[in-house]
């Protein structure tokens, strides 16, 4: 009981910064409002016209998500294996870096890769230089790539981070008996490392995930008016068009979306993880 009530500050804490706004943000979306003013008339035409007018948008949304998770999974295993195995003793230097990058500038981030990605920044002058382009590359910057590019950037360490923990329990010596009984690299990745990390994996792309599908601020700065996503929507329902019943409607619709899109790669997740264990039996 008593390790029990040192929970509580937490969850207090929890319920009163996320879970009590949350609250008051479903009750607005039955909401409607009448000029100025939030009317408490209990309906659901905010979320048919959610679906209605937004649905297509929130697929789009749901594809950039999954696309930048993709991107920064698929780049975040076999960077969270060489730390693990590769580095030695300098792998707790590198998580130590990558803690640190986590707590790094967002908006700074964002800022510079829109200088290096720009008509004047570092890859088109050096292509220019090179004599490979005499004008600067238009899709690098306001464009998808631009996006996917700098969410990954950001996503990068959140995505290392639980496959390397997952690594934690898979020591080296299993890896070369794996070696030593005549598997090769890629047959003990398929039969071995990646079943034993199906789980961190799954976490590292949820959460990739639902920040890239949730983020407003990167596709505005570097995405342009071709990368339009939900959050930029949402966000100007809050703000000019005072609309928020409607805004919290489409929030709570695109979040649906995404647990749906969760549920699905959790459920790979654990087929995979079931599949491992009837072959370790």
């Amino acid at each position: 009981m008593r390790r029990s009530l040192l929970v509580l500050p937490a969850l207090g804490l929890i319920a009163a910064l996320l879970i009590a706004p949350l609250g008051v943000l479903l009750l607005y979306s039955f909401w409607r409002v009448d000029f100025i003013s939030i009317v408490s008339d209990w309906n659901l035409d905010n979320y048919r016209q959610a679906f209605s007018q937004y649905g297509a948008l929130m697929l789009r949304t749901l594809g950039v998500g999954a696309l930048a998770a993709a991107v920064t999974t698929a780049l975040a295993i076999p960077l969270a294996y060489a730390v693990r195995y590769k580095l030695g003793r300098a792998q707790d230097a590198v998580v130590f870096l990558l803690l640190l990058a986590l707590f790094s500038g967002y908006l700074v981030r964002i800022y510079a890769w829109k200088t290096i990605l720009g008509e004047d920044g570092i890859i088109n002058s050096a292509l220019r230089g090179l004599g490979v382009t005499h004008h600067p590359l238009p899709f690098l910057l306001f464009s998808r790539f631009a996006l996917i590019v700098t969410l990954t950037n950001f996503l990068l360490p959140l995505a290392i981070l639980p496959i390397y923990g997952g690594l934690q329990n898979l020591p080296r010596e299993r890896i070369d008996a794996s070696h030593d009984l005549g598997a090769g690299r890629f047959e003990t990745a398929r039969r071995l490392v990646l079943p034993e990390i199906a789980l961190p994996i799954f976490a590292s792309f949820s959460v990739c995930l639902v920040l890239a599908a949730g983020d407003w601020v990167t596709p505005t700065l570097v995405g342009g008016p071709s990368s339009l996503m939900v959050g930029q929507v949402i966000t100007g329902q809050f703000g000019n068009a005072f609309n928020w019943p409607f805004g919290g409607a489409l929030a709570f619709a695109m979040a649906a979306v995404l647990i749906g899109a969760v549920a699905a790669a959790g459920g790979a997740a654990v087929g995979l993880g079931r599949a491992r264990q009837g072959r370790v039996t």
